[in-house]
């Protein structure tokens, strides 16, 4: 079993961490057209998330897998005040994509994005391309990317493409109005499920959403009492200290900046993107999902959807793959990268 490796990558905004877990190439050599998984973690929390799946040797098919601390969380620094607007899901897309080219990444990338992480894979769809990047560091005011010296050229279109993306507590959005259909504390879950958790907070059970720990998405400053919420329906059991330091640690302004952004429309349209697109999208969610409308989720038309419907998982919440590991392994995420390994790479 390969260890997981830390390093941190320099870029414009701040330095980035990102932990890579690769078998070693003189025992098991990669085939070029071999998947990387690069894993996206949510708001406030960090690629500790995806510790289950960093604990596991690379399911056939995949050569190496990479998790990402967005600027501003986990082992990453913070953006400075003039780079701050890099504290969105665009911004983060492009961070993401600066990062793969960093990295040396080529071939086929399939990604998993759980919450924030979802927004951001869609974002990248359309962004993986040199001329889009640098389009997108101008308007974050970075310059041009890759912004590392010496400066690595992003791979081409040729030799980089999304293979797939999985969605895990994200509803695509593109405007206002479904920004506010799409995340509704509580939408996802029947009233039996609601009331049967009510008071949960604090005993390590999942919470039914107060207006707190939603709100708490957007704040910049935390009481102790939003970071407990976020700690409890945010992951889910069982809980560990990294959920509340993840939250702590992570910079205020990146809350409020990327909620003030997606409230003035400022978003791409992923409804758009994923309704276009021929990647491969897997809609992955907890039943009892605490943040989003799977309602709304299920309405969405995507023009290449995993198994062709979106996926309930019983008696799950926000982060599945944290509370049950094996069943979300060996149900969803090793079957959908087997079917990204056997797809082409997409045309958009």
């Amino acid at each position: 079993m390969p260890t997981p490796q830390t390093q941190t990558i320099p870029t414009p905004w701040c330095p980035i961490s990102a932990t890579i877990l690769q078998p070693d190439p003189t025992t098991t050599p990669p085939h070029p057209t071999d998947l990387t998984l690069l894993l996206l973690h949510g708001n406030s929390s960090s690629s500790l998330a995806f510790t289950h799946i960093l604990s596991r040797p690379p399911p056939p098919g995949v050569s190496r897998v990479v998790a990402l601390d967005y600027p501003g969380h986990g082992r990453s620094g913070n953006a400075t005040a003039e780079h701050q607007r890099v504290y969105t899901q665009p911004g983060y897309a492009a961070v993401a994509a600066h990062a793969l080219a960093a990295l040396n990444i080529r071939g086929r990338v399939a990604v998993l994005g759980w919450s924030l992480g979802g927004h951001v894979a869609i974002e990248l769809i359309p962004l993986l391309a040199p001329s889009s990047l640098a389009d997108r560091a101008a308007s974050l005011g970075t310059g041009p990317l890759p912004g590392t010296s010496p400066a690595p050229s992003p791979p081409p279109t040729s030799e980089i493409a999304i293979a797939g993306i999985m969605l895990v507590g994200t509803p695509p959005l593109g405007n206002a109005a479904q920004f506010k259909a799409g995340f509704s504390p509580g939408a996802g879950e029947c009233a039996s499920a609601r009331e049967s958790r009510r008071g949960e907070v604090g005993r390590g059970g999942r919470d039914a959403l107060s207006e707190i720990s939603f709100f708490a998405l957007a704040a910049e400053e935390l009481t102790d009492e939003m970071v407990e919420t976020l700690t409890v329906a945010g992951h889910g059991p069982p809980r560990e200290q990294w959920m509340a330091d993840g939250a702590r640690r992570t910079d205020g302004r990146a809350r409020r900046v990327m909620a003030e952004n997606a409230f003035a429309g400022e978003l791409s349209d992923q409804v758009g993107i994923v309704g276009a697109s021929d990647v491969l999208c897997a809609v992955v969610n907890g039943a009892e999902e605490p943040f989003v409308n799977l309602d709304y989720v299920d309405g969405i038309r995507f023009r290449n959807l995993w198994k062709g419907e979106c996926h309930r998982i019983p008696g799950l919440g926000h982060a599945p793959f944290w509370e049950a590991p094996d069943l979300f392994w060996d149900g969803y995420l090793t079957p959908f990268l087997a079917d990204c390994d056997a797809a082409q790479a997409y045309s958009l």
